[in-house]
């Protein structure tokens, strides 16, 4: 299994209604595929953590570096993922309002800069992202049932 981690700045101007709809129809075609993961945009900055099967990532990957409509800042992939840490979200599209001051992203995208400046601390970086998306992942579980979000289970 292979993940990708990546942040981007929008290139043309994205609504509310824009992104719900590029999450939806990124859902629809990530469950088909066996790709897991979740996407957040704020003002005109896109963060996604996507993982699946290594051929269907490299292609999502492709198809990411060739769209139009964002430009890629940092990219990581890596082919060392084990489990999923999103099992449940085919893409689960993160509002603002559901990690309020958590700064979880830029924490994120800090570490990924620095993998991309260090490459001889890339492991110890790489860990500290997936345990980060580890706590993203159980707060947007509780978040969900809380606020009764359906989720779409991937077949493993």
């Amino acid at each position: 299994m292979k993940c990708a981690l990546y942040t981007s700045l929008a290139e043309v101007d994205f609504s509310e209604s824009k992104v719900n709809e590029l999450a939806y129809l990124a859902s629809e075609k990530n469950r088909q595929l066996g790709i897991t993961g979740y996407l957040c945009f704020n003002q005109n900055k896109f963060f996604q953590y996507v993982e699946g099967p290594v051929s269907a990532i490299d292609k999502l990957v492709k198809n990411l570096r060739s769209d139009k409509r964002h430009s890629i800042e940092i990219l990581i992939e890596s082919e060392e993922v084990q489990d999923r840490i999103f099992a449940a979200w085919s893409m689960r599209y993160v509002k603002n309002e559901e990690l309020p001051n958590s700064h979880m992203e830029d924490y994120l995208a800090r570490n990924m800069l620095y993998i991309q400046q260090n490459a001889g601390q890339r492991q110890h970086c790489l860990d500290n992202i997936w345990n980060q998306l580890q706590k993203i992942s159980t707060v947007l579980d509780s978040y969900a049932k809380l606020k009764n979000i359906p989720t779409y289970p991937v077949i493993h």
